[in-house]
């Protein structure tokens, strides 16, 4: 097997790789989040340029229609094929799900206004690239999701266990001709419960939990990196930094702090319009496994009805030696 394909690929979807980069470049001009833009003297132009040198040179584009395998399928196709076991091909698309972390990451931040950008755009502008990585990802989603129903593995089980989305559904409509044929389509979904409708409320829920963490480790990596997100602020100043992300992450959800639930008021709170949660969560500075212990009997014993299932504790830790801290609170866990 030679991956040097697949490598390819991903590293355009990773860190400063040609898809991030183009994307960073659309939020700075579409969202207002500039704090991941390269800091470079010769931004936008520059990066425009080396964005436009490694798209050109990029030749294996996963096009739609199951005629129309390119190279970097081919390849994905020989790895699951050769993969001894179940359990070994999804621990595989796995690894796959993962390199595109980043980039779901920060396209869920503004997913409004990047997906509001005009279809009439320029040749060589930010925009055009950002298409032009937006339709090879979108292809690339729709693709896999078809190659591994083939193979028995619903991408949607697999996504929900590791934390990390790149397709919202499965629809024969949408991806028939990923698999040449309707009726191939239907013989091959029919053996998942979940294709061609909405996911349950637990399931939904569930995932939109699974990303909030996911959210919420990205944002408190990013204070490791930028002291003034937090030095001299108390735990109601930290946890304020957090609410517009995650409000601008849910669409049809409310992200509020200091919000009555039960018997008392939470710190973070993301709430359906109909009323329901999907996410609790406590912000507690680190004051030792008893505070701790103390803090998650508060959390259940005030803030969570028997419906919440969804809830955290996050905890800010202003000490040096984070790794004892770390295993303390394992233990106490």
């Amino acid at each position: 097997m030679n991956r040097e394909l697949e490598y390819k690929f991903f590293r355009e979807f990773q860190y400063e790789g040609a898809a991030i980069l183009v994307l960073k470049m659309a939020h700075w001009k579409y969202c207002g989040i500039g704090s991941e833009v390269p800091a470079r003297p010769d931004f936008p132009e520059g990066v425009l340029a080396e964005i436009r040198k490694r798209t050109e040179a990029f030749d294996t584009w996963p096009w739609s229609g199951i005629a129309n395998y390119c190279p970097l399928f081919d390849e994905i196709i020989d790895n699951l094929d050769y993969c001894v076991s179940d359990n070994v091909r999804v621990n595989y698309v796995i690894s796959i799900l993962r390199q595109f972390q980043t980039w779901t990451f920060l396209y869920s931040l503004g997913t409004d206004k990047l997906n509001s950008i005009s279809n009439s755009v320029n040749m060589y502008s930010v925009e055009d690239y950002f298409h032009t990585w937006r339709n090879a990802f979108k292809s690339f989603a729709e693709k896999l999701t078809a190659i591994l129903a083939m193979r028995g593995i619903n991408i949607l089980e697999v996504q929900n266990k590791c934390g990390i989305s790149i397709i919202e559904s499965i629809s024969i409509d949408d991806l028939w001709m990923d698999f040449g044929t309707r009726k191939m389509a239907e013989e091959c979904l029919s053996k998942f419960h979940n294709h061609d409708i909405s996911l349950t409320e637990s399931t939904s829920n569930y995932k939109v939990y699974l990303k909030v963490l996911q959210i919420l480790r990205k944002i408190g990596r990013s204070f490791e990196t930028k002291p003034s997100n937090y030095i001299g602020k108390d735990e109601e100043g930290i946890r304020d930094a957090f609410l517009p992300i995650l409000e601008a992450c849910f669409e049809s959800c409310t992200a509020t702090g200091e919000t009555f639930n039960r018997n008392g008021k939470t710190d973070l709170l993301i709430r359906q319009a109909d009323g329901s949660n999907i996410f609790i969560g406590e912000c507690k500075f680190w004051k030792g496994s008893k505070y701790l212990s103390k803090a998650i009997n508060q959390l259940f014993d005030r803030y969570l009805t028997w419906r919440d299932t969804n809830a955290a504790m996050i905890i800010f830790v202003k000490q040096d030696g984070i790794t004892d801290i770390i295993n303390k609170i394992k233990t106490n866990m």
